[in-house]
């Protein structure tokens, strides 16, 4: 079974690092095709959707929509990957180091921040991002917004996300815009 996903290039006139460019990848999700990566680029300079410290965000609109909206050309995938490791490259000794600091089983709080394709989004004490079980999370919290406790399960190497699991007797906080960064 090979990749199914599609990959994109788009020249950014006005992107946060001025004139560059914005590279995509979409998978199918739910009868449509969903980001589930994003590059800015300008030169040297990145910002990605799966870093705090880089975060460009995630293109919110399906293929089909970005097609009409913005002038993409259709890249390999290895054109696209070649981008991200050049993207993640600085990044490579502190997520060593955060994964020794951090081992499997390591409790951490979170700030689930929103919903990806992948799953919740949460922000936790690191220079990177944690990710939480959809059904698990909607189930027990609904929408993001909510402080919780989770655990340790696993490491995704290609986005650079610790992956985590509720804690069976984590309550959910709000998080308001005064709250600190989990600690």
């Amino acid at each position: 079974m090979g990749d199914r996903n599609r990959y994109f290039k788009h020249t950014n006139e006005e992107g946060v690092l001025g004139r560059g460019f914005c590279y995509f990848e979409f998978a199918p999700f739910d009868n449509e095709w969903v980001a589930l990566r994003q590059i800015e680029a300008d030169g040297e300079r990145f910002l990605t959707s799966n870093l705090p410290t880089q975060m460009a965000g995630l293109c919110d609109q399906t293929l089909a929509n970005l097609d009409s909206d913005l002038p993409c050309a259709e890249i390999t995938r290895e054109d696209f990957e070649d981008v991200w490791d050049r993207a993640l490259f600085a990044t490579t000794e502190s997520w060593h180091q955060f994964k020794a600091t951090h081992p499997i089983g390591t409790l951490l709080p979170a700030n689930a921040i929103g919903f990806y394709p992948q799953g919740v989004l949460a922000e936790i004490d690191s220079p990177f991002f944690g990710l939480l079980d959809y059904v698990e999370y909607r189930s027990r919290f609904g929408d993001p917004g909510h402080r919780v406790q989770t655990r340790i399960i696993g490491f995704d190497e290609k986005y650079r996300w610790a992956l985590l699991a509720l804690e069976a007797n984590s309550a959910a906080e709000p998080v308001t815009a005064d709250r600190p960064q989990p600690t």
